[in-house]
């Protein structure tokens, strides 16, 4: 209770936030965004060598894809930031 400032001051507000169908979809795309990542780590794909041995540097056609399915995994929170804020944004100037 001493996090929500009980007894302090004035009492803060609550909010319930309700799963949507939105919430699933996007859930749905991480899933399938994980599992193909997790699939194609477990073919191989995208391995890290640790003690790399002189040689051609490069990335296949299927690490490339790995490459950017993790990238995108990863980056997945700012992508929806500024998805939210270029929203907000087109709101609030009335566009």
């Amino acid at each position: 209770m001493s996090a929500r400032g009980y007894a302090s001051h004035k009492r803060t507000s609550f909010q319930r936030y309700r799963f949507t169908q939105r919430d699933l979809v996007w859930l749905l795309w991480l899933l399938l965004l994980s599992g193909s990542c997790f699939f194609e780590a477990s073919q191989g794909i995208g391995r890290l060598v640790i003690y790399p041995s002189l040689g051609q540097m490069g990335l296949s056609v299927e690490g490339w894809l790995v490459l950017l399915e993790v990238a995108i995994l990863v980056s997945f929170p700012m992508i929806l930031e500024g998805w939210e804020w270029g929203w907000w944004h087109l709101l609030k100037h009335g566009i």
